[in-house]
């Protein structure tokens, strides 16, 4: 999806209305661009620290913004769903087609270390997505169950998903409370694959 391309060409003359859009986590929202070295030792100071971000979304000492708003202008093709998303965002809002922005990351584990970081990464391109698309919806990780995946274990998909629906849905109410939108936040369950019976 990019500028010069006929995508959105196809999409209206299709009559399009909703679209799953792929999005890697690690290519938009890079750990490094967050507070990815905290010490969070409990639920008390993971708490803590997600007000303070939420108190002021885009100038905390958390997401640096400097650096990611750039990737967002960027080609990004590090994967067979290659875009500049910023565009995609802005003609699928055009075009006013809805949403579902499918985040990849299996990089999930029971410390709240890694909870925070992760919170912070799908915060930051729920917010920017919300803001800059309208985006409201959103899936973790394609086909989870998948190989290609790990396997993810059902337990970590779950435990992960906790944070990450937690995520999305704080930044989109950040975005109706900061741009007067009213978008309807929702997370949604995972394609998966085969017939893994843990799933």
């Amino acid at each position: 999806y990019f500028p010069g391309s006929n995508i959105s060409a196809w999409l209206e003359y299709a009559n399009i209305n909703s679209l799953r859009v792929w999005a890697s986590l690690n290519a938009f929202v890079p750990e490094q661009l967050v507070q990815s070295k905290a010490q969070v030792n409990g639920v008390e100071e993971f708490d803590k620290l997600k007000a303070e971000l939420r108190s002021q979304p885009e100038k905390n000492r958390f997401i640096k913004w400097n650096d990611l708003l750039p990737l967002y202008d960027r080609p990004d093709s590090s994967s067979t769903n290659a875009m500049v998303y910023s565009y995609a965002l802005s003609e699928l809002k055009r075009l006013q087609i809805t949403v579902l922005l499918q985040l990849g990351s299996t990089d999930f584990n029971d410390t709240w270390q890694n909870k925070w970081k992760q919170w912070q990464r799908y915060y930051a391109i729920a917010f920017y997505s919300a803001k800059m698309g309208n985006v409201a919806m959103f899936a973790m990780q394609n086909e989870p169950n998948h190989r290609n995946s790990g396997p993810m274990l059902l337990t970590q998909w779950i435990a992960g998903a906790k944070i990450v629906s937690d995520a999305v849905h704080c930044a989109v109410n950040d975005v109706n409370r900061i741009y007067h939108k009213n978008l309807q936040p929702k997370f949604v369950g995972p394609v998966t694959a085969g017939n893994n019976t843990e799933w």
